[in-house]
């Protein structure tokens, strides 16, 4: 089964999504600072985590805005590249530094 949308709700739903973006980019922002000001050990790790969440939310952000104006097929295949490379490099080196610091915290309590 096909479900044809308008093109007018399309660009509603893309405009949306941005929005939800940003708010979900502002999220992690807030949030990170706070987790900085928390004196834990796992605190800075998750602060760096979440704004590692907020560099990707916002490239996937920048994404949408130029499928929203029409204008992802201007961007070169190099940009585009580098873009998907900082989401998949971001997330990987969050995620490595937040196992790391896991695991700091393990050994400590042996």
């Amino acid at each position: 089964m096909n479900i044809i949308i308008s093109p007018s709700a399309i660009k509603c739903l893309e405009l949306l999504t941005i929005i939800f973006g940003l708010f979900c980019v502002g999220i992690s922002i807030v949030l990170s600072y706070r987790f900085k000001r928390i004196k834990l050990a796992l605190s800075r790790a998750l602060a760096f985590q979440l704004i590692g969440e907020a560099m990707v939310g916002l490239v996937t952000v920048i994404f949408a805005i130029t499928s929203w104006l029409n204008l992802y097929s201007h961007l070169s295949p190099e940009i585009v590249l580098v873009m998907r490379f900082v989401i998949f490099g971001t997330a990987s080196a969050t995620s490595i530094n937040l196992y790391k610091k896991v695991k700091q915290v393990e050994n400590e309590k042996q």
